[in-house]
């Protein structure tokens, strides 16, 4: 997807962003993952916490860990390597459930937007998803109506969608 290509450069579920040098101006403070999940806003928290519900046992390799420490990053990267496909399946549907499907939610009930992504390209759940991590649940529904407010949606094309969508950012 987009947002893994850019937020973890595609480097997969192992990913550290290296907040102890180069990142250290980031906002998101150390982030990890494929969609560089953060630790200064409590996504990370939350992540640990649906992680726990969906696999104990990968989830017990935190135990007592705190997130931004080396004993954390030696733990994530293990497990990324032990088990990359399912570690990389649990950051994608956490991914999903807090800030895809609730970017959509707002989208529809809170603006009522109907963007009829079964007649959509693939491309705009992909816009959607990226604005949705780049920018929260909240953050992106709200840019999503600031690029979609006023439009007839259903004739525009999906090229004129991502435009609008991405340049209302800039």
């Amino acid at each position: 997807s987009l947002s893994a290509k850019y937020e973890s450069g595609g480097r997969g579920p192992g990913t550290i962003n290296p907040y102890k040098s180069t990142a250290k101006g980031d906002s998101g403070g150390a982030s990890y993952g494929t969609y560089q999940i953060s630790t200064s806003r409590g996504t990370m928290n939350n992540f640990l916490e649906f992680l726990g519900n969906h696999d104990s046992d990968m989830a017990a390799k935190f135990d007592g860990e705190k997130p931004g420490t080396a004993t954390f990053d030696t733990a994530w990267k293990t497990l990324a390597k032990e088990k990359p496909e399912k570690f990389a399946t649990v950051q994608h549907d956490f991914i999903k459930t807090r800030f895809y499907d609730k970017t959509l939610a707002q989208v529809s009930n809170k603006y009522n937007i109907d963007l009829n992504l079964d007649n959509r390209s693939p491309v705009i759940k992909d816009v959607i998803w990226s604005t949705s991590v780049q920018h929260g649940p909240g953050g992106g529904a709200k840019v999503i109506n600031n690029a979609l407010k006023g439009q007839d949606i259903q004739t525009m094309t999906d090229r004129e969608l991502i435009k609008r969508i991405y340049g209302s950012v800039v």
